[in-house]
């Protein structure tokens, strides 16, 4: 565990990387279905699944890895001191939400698979402590996510809806709720281009309840970055207020609608029926920010903008009153914040109002700085000057955001910013900046500034290494564990083999993950366990380009790792996709010794002869392997694929791959005295061109093995069967199949160099249900799919599972290359106790699990 802390007088922060999760959710309205060659029982079907993410990856410190946060925010819950945080991770495509729950940080994907990015990325919270984001996807489309609890312990699903999809390249966007939970949206459409309202008066926990965009409420100034957004409370309603940059001032404007719909029809029917100037502001300013106290009746105007030379303070003197009663007009500069230049906010500049009438705000100083400054009198005119939160590399103006929320409470600040150069530690990452005394002057040197990344997570998955790199498997007494390798140092190069094992049986359980020892570069990944529990876990080294062993002393991984090599050691040469070399472990449970048995698949070498499915057994108390067999030779160069093996308690071991040379699809292969010898290999089906994600598995209630697999390019599932006992399982014409999936759209959006990314499940109850698990993909639902043959046959419309906070409808983008929809490289095991357990990369490019039965 790697484990960050600030130790502070008032509050303690701990940024952790977890090696167990404890973030099951339940997911509703999943019911059941199976998979098997005859009809059996119903019991153990999947009819109330459990998701939770296994494992969300280690940030690097490579300078390669990709910018964390360069759009961000951040807002204090209701009724607590504890700040929570939205961000852009350009790594996974997503938005995250970050939130400290009193003990640790909890990360959550809010939306993933942006085929752009997503910018200007603002948060607020319900007075109930839902919190609600809202973005620009940095072109037509501004979105809005409401999460579904306010809870702290659970991990939450964030609903999504579109506000507004008119739009060329959306930015400035701006988010608002007053006390009445109502809220605002404030956004331009464009650069230079027209400025938009969004509100929701009643039921905002809902993004059915927002209103469609107004009409025109003014045009604003070429490359603005932030506007202003506020309620003015009259005493009995909210009234909201805006300012904008624009063409020759930045202005504001009041809406004294009391009925708030009549806001959207355009700025005829606001105050003064046109925007008001923010004199001396100048022309095309980058930003303006706005502090109206919603909590007094009548309260002033107040704002900050850039006004070309530095930050300029303005605030309303209104004959008659302020923001509800006076006689609105220009609100005159008040001066500038000393010691503040042309530069200063022209990126990132966040103003707030607290209780007892000071104010904040951090800014950005070029690329160079984040600084704060503050009021301590109670005066909006008499400004500190700044203290530095933070020197660091900033990304220039236009191209980063972040966030400030203070916390009156406990007389602190925090705000929310993006290194993006190579500076230690976790270059590019979001950062936590932390005001520890913002009762005094922000340039006095008690205030304390610090920073500290805020989320050290990474991605599981990398494009340019895919390959199946995650196996399942159970212990005898039903507990789950999986084998994979995590890229989060973002180089395919660079991976680190992990095994993770569950606490308990219970889906509440934690799982604990440790990283393998003196492993290069880990890929295609077995994992299978000896009848003392003890795992076995094979791996290709890309470095070495060797198949290696290695096992664990303890069930848990927690002994000592012994690694052995292959004894292949002619010339493997490396392979090109969609061929890889791949690894099948499995046991010889017919000896009285723990025997494992090695099956490789060697796509690429020397010698074509030798390319092809090789299989050797081990003695693990010598060292000694076996002679090596050739069980076939695929005779071509980038030949073969998805190895898969299964074995049972009498010696019986089952393989089946994908021969990518003459014959062109998938192949089995069986050994009925643990590995010593194997039948010549067969076809399983006449069709071709279809193999790939296969997994195979030994049916328990006949011995008999089944296949599933896809078509990549017919966007088919399959599931092929031996129709008799196992020695006859060697004869093409004893096999039969059926199509769990038959799609018009499927898996469409793959090349064949990526249908490495596909996987599928298999698994069987003690009475012979077949379950398939499997990703539909993008061009259809972009969901999970659990099917099963408990009827006597597969339907062709399968259960689905949607990926936390994957949403096809609303992104349209969402695909297995940005790992944004649920499924990719999955694995299924049924355990003795009778649970189903399916882990998958998933949204946010990270490990997940779903389960059954437990």
């Amino acid at each position: 565990m790697k484990t960050y802390k600030l130790s502070l007088s008032k509050i303690v922060f701990t940024l952790a990387v977890i090696t167990g999760c404890d973030k099951d959710a339940t997911v509703a309205n999943l019911s059941s279905d199976s998979d098997v060659s005859s009809v059996g029982s119903t019991a153990n079907t999947c009819s109330a699944p459990s998701t939770s993410v296994i494992w969300s990856g280690e940030r690097s410190a490579a300078a390669t890895v990709a910018a964390r946060g360069t759009w961000s925010d951040i807002k204090i819950m209701p009724s607590s001191t504890y700040p929570g945080s939205v961000y852009a991770d350009v790594g996974c495509s997503c938005i995250k939400y970050t939130y400290w729950n009193g003990t640790e940080w909890k990360t959550e994907v809010i939306s993933s698979g942006s085929s752009t990015s997503f910018t200007y990325i603002r948060l607020a919270y319900l007075s109930t402590g839902i919190p609600v984001a809202v973005w620009s996807n940095s072109t037509t489309t501004l979105q809005l996510a409401i999460r579904n609890t306010e809870s702290l312990s659970t991990e939450g699903s964030w609903a999504i809806t579109n506000l507004d999809t008119a739009g060329t390249a959306i930015r400035s966007v701006e988010l608002k709720i007053n006390p009445s939970d109502q809220v605002a949206v404030l956004y331009a459409r464009n650069t230079a281009g027209t400025a938009h309202l969004i509100l929701c008066t009643s039921n905002c926990s809902s993004g059915s309840n927002y209103s469609s965009p107004s009409t025109t409420l003014g045009t604003v100034g070429t490359n603005p970055n932030s506007f202003g957004l506020g309620w003015c409370y009259s005493g009995t309603s909210y009234y909201p207020v805006i300012a904008l940059t624009g063409g020759t001032n930045s202005s504001f404007g009041i809406c004294r609608q009391s009925t708030l719909s009549n806001c959207l029809t355009g700025i005829a029917s606001w105050a003064g029926g046109a925007l008001q100037t923010l004199t001396g502001t100048g022309t095309n300013r980058a930003s303006v920010q706005l502090a109206i106290d919603d909590s007094t009746a009548d309260a002033a105007v107040r704002s900050v903008a850039q006004n070309g030379s530095a930050l300029a303070y303005h605030q309303s003197s209104f004959a008659g009153g302020g923001c509800s009663a006076g006689t609105i007009g220009a609100i005159a500069s008040g001066g500038t914040i000393s010691g503040t230049t042309a530069n200063s906010g022209n990126a990132y500049l966040e103003l707030q109002r607290v209780t007892g009438n000071n104010y904040h705000i951090v800014a950005n100083e070029g690329t160079a700085s984040v600084r704060y400054y503050n009021t301590t009198t109670g005066s909006f005119t008499t400004w500190n000057a700044s203290g530095t939160v933070a020197t660091t590399t900033l990304a220039a103006a236009g191209a980063i955001r972040g966030g400030l929320a203070v916390d009156v409470t406990l007389g602190q600040a925090y705000t929310t910013f993006a290194r993006t150069a190579a500076v230690s530690p976790f270059p590019g990452n979001l950062m936590f900046g932390w005001v520890e005394n913002t009762t005094v002057t922000s340039n006095n040197a008690t205030a304390a500034f610090y920073e500290t990344p805020l989320t050290l997570d990474g991605q599981v998955q990398t494009l340019t290494n895919q390959v199946p790199n995650l196996s399942v498997a159970a212990t005898s007494a039903g507990i789950p564990a999986t084998a994979f390798v995590d890229y989060s140092s973002g180089s395919a190069t660079v991976g680190s083999l992990k095994y993770a094992i569950r606490t308990g049986s219970l889906s509440s359980d934690n799982w604990s993950v440790r990283t393998l020892p003196a492993v290069s570069q880990p890929q295609a990944v077995s994992l299978a366990f000896d009848s003392d529990n003890k795992p076995w876990i094979g791996f290709f080294d890309q470095q070495s380009l060797r198949f290696l062993l290695a096992t664990n002393t303890a069930t848990d991984g927690t002994g000592i790792w012994s690694t052995y090599y292959f004894p292949f050691r002619t010339a493997v040469t490396a392979a090109t996709a969609p061929a890889y070399h791949s690894v099948a472990i499995a046991m010889d449970n017919s000896s009285s010794s723990i025997l494992p048995v090695m099956i490789v698949g060697v796509a690429n070498h020397g010698t074509v002869a030798n390319t092809g499915i090789w299989s050797a057994r081990l003695n693990p108390t010598t060292g000694d392997w076996s002679s090596v067999t050739q069980i076939d030779s695929t005779n071509l160069a980038n030949s073969n694929s998805n190895l898969t093996a299964d074995f049972d308690g009498s010696g019986n071991i089952v393989a089946a791959y994908f021969d990518r040379g003459a014959n062109n699809r998938i192949e089995y292969a069986q050994s009925t005295n643990g590995g010593v010898t194997w039948s010549t290999p067969t076809h399983v089906t006449l069709l071709t061109g279809i193999g790939m994600g296969a997994k195979i598995k030994i049916n328990p209630s006949n011995t008999r093995p089944a296949i599933t697999y896809f078509d990549r390019a017919s966007n088919r599932v399959y599931y092929s069967y031996c129709t008799t006992a196992l020695a006859s399982c060697t004869t093409l014409s004893n096999w039969s199949y059926s199509y769990p999936e038959n799609l018009t759209a499927g898996v469409s959006g793959l090349a064949a160099t990526s249908d490495g990314l596909l996987g599928t499940g298999l698994s069987f109850t003690s009475t012979g249900t077949a379950y398939a698990v499997y990703p539909i993909g993008a061009g259809n639902t972009g969901l999970l799919a659990f099917n099963d043959n408990s009827s006597g046959s597969f339907p062709l419309s399968s259960t689905l599972l949607a990926g936390k906070n994957s949403n096809l409808t609303l992104n349209t983008a969402i695909s297995a290359i940005n790992f944004g929809q649920p499924g990719w490289n999955v694995d299924s095991v049924r355990t003795s106790t009778g649970s189903l357990h399916s882990l998958y990369i998933g949204p946010g490019n990270w490990l997940y699990g779903t389960s059954c039965g437990d």
